[in-house]
């Protein structure tokens, strides 16, 4: 029980690290639908026009930089 215990303490701890790793790639460019998606995640102006051709506009995001 003990060695299961450490591997649930060890897992857990494993995705904290994943999780906050993630939110601390803040890309340039941002893309907003109007049903209210966001998706920040685009490094240049033209990947975010394409994932937003016809469905939404793109802003710069404006949490990069900010770390």
């Amino acid at each position: 029980m003990r060695r299961f215990m450490t591997v649930v303490l060890g897992i857990l701890a494993l995705c904290s690290v994943l999780s906050d790793a993630a939110q601390a790639m803040d890309y340039p460019w941002c893309v907003a639908s109007g049903s209210g998606f966001e998706d920040c995640s685009y490094t240049t102006f033209a990947q975010c026009q394409a994932a937003a051709s016809g469905t939404g506009s793109c802003y710069p995001n404006p949490r990069a930089g900010q770390r």
